[in-house]
């Protein structure tokens, strides 16, 4: 199971989380249309987050 979370800023709530010693297991920008980072949860839940990308047409 992994639970998915969108965000608006997905450097802030990396940021954020660090801070609190939350390991970010990857974190991947290659993707055109939005990008991801994956953590663990206390209990070893997999926690996606992602935002989109700013449309730059």
């Amino acid at each position: 199971m992994m639970l998915n979370f969108t965000v608006d800023d997905l450097s802030s709530v990396l940021a954020r989380s660090a801070a609190t010693g939350v390991h970010v297991l990857k974190y991947d920008d290659s993707n055109p249309i939005r990008d991801f980072a994956w953590i663990l949860d206390p209990d070893g839940t997999k926690i996606e987050r992602w935002q989109p990308k700013q449309d730059t047409r």
